[in-house]
């Protein structure tokens, strides 16, 4: 029991540092193409390091969660998978520069500025389908 409780709250904290990274992002498309809304930089340093921070967090459940011993080996995997899709995102949205986006990929740019609310429920949804999945599998004690 104690494991699923952990891997919920370790996945649940790398997906929302997922969808503030996305947020942070789409956030910097907005306003003119000839520069950037301060509130949206500091949004997109702030929530980057919020994220790397949720990502630590999310080791530190796998660490506490007796590293999920009696979840199943799929569930292992999923959760490494987003620990690292959630750090390539984080350090693919410093490395790019999505704040030129607005000039040099124009049509990248008008997707991810449409994409945060989507990113947010579909981090939800997976979320909650990893835990009602982690619910009907049978562990590994039993």
């Amino acid at each position: 029991m104690k494991e699923r409780v952990a891997f919920g709250a370790g996945t649940g904290v790398i997906l929302l540092g997922i969808a503030l990274v996305m947020n942070s992002v789409a956030q910097l498309q907005t306003g003119p193409g000839w520069e950037i809304p301060s509130t949206a930089a500091t949004n997109w340093t702030l929530f980057g390091l919020i994220s790397i921070a949720l990502h630590g967090i999310g080791v530190i459940c796998y660490m506490r969660g007796n590293r999920f011993a009696s979840l199943s080996a799929p569930a292992l995997k999923g959760f490494w998978i987003l620990l690292c899709v959630g750090l390539l995102i984080t350090a693919s949205s410093c490395l790019l520069e999505p704040g030129q986006w607005q000039v040099t990929h124009r049509d990248l740019s008008a997707v991810v500025r449409k994409s945060s609310v989507p990113a947010w429920g579909l981090c939800g949804i997976v979320w909650m389908l990893l835990i009602v999945w982690t619910r009907r599998t049978p562990s590994m004690d039993a």
